[in-house]
């Protein structure tokens, strides 16, 4: 996984094919659960507080994906939960048609949010910047 900030609110990140994959979004999920919690004073869990911190907006990058499993689907929501819970979004981009196909089978494209490419993706995570 190559991840890099495009800003101080997006993390980009390239995903390797399996089953690397699975680590690099365990990795993930467990540097940004770490870092929004990291700030908060011992004791003081609660959403509010959680919200307030200055967790990043993720794009993913999928084009190195061919396959998906249960998985790497499952990983992804907790990813997405965690984001979501901060005010913050995840953008998946670049994904290859089949893989988009087993979004829209489950039901999950109506929940993960699509661009077609980098530029896209960061577009529409600026934008949501923009308004709030």
């Amino acid at each position: 996984m190559r991840t890099e900030n495009d800003c101080q609110h997006t993390i980009l990140v390239r995903l390797s094919a399996l089953p690397e994959m699975l680590n690099e979004l365990d990795s993930l999920t467990a540097r940004l659960s770490s870092s929004a919690l990291s700030s908060l004073p011992k004791g003081s869990l609660n959403s509010k507080t959680v919200s307030e911190d200055p967790a990043c907006d993720v794009v993913v990058d999928f084009s190195n994906v061919e396959i998906i499993t249960t998985p790497v689907i499952a990983r992804l929501m907790a990813l997405r939960k965690l984001l979501v819970d901060c005010g913050r979004r995840l953008v998946l981009h670049s994904a290859a048609q089949q893989i988009k196909g087993v979004f829209a089978t489950t039901g999950l494209d109506q929940i993960f949010e699509f661009a077609d490419d980098k530029p896209a993706a960061l577009a529409r995570v600026r934008r949501s910047h923009s308004r709030g």
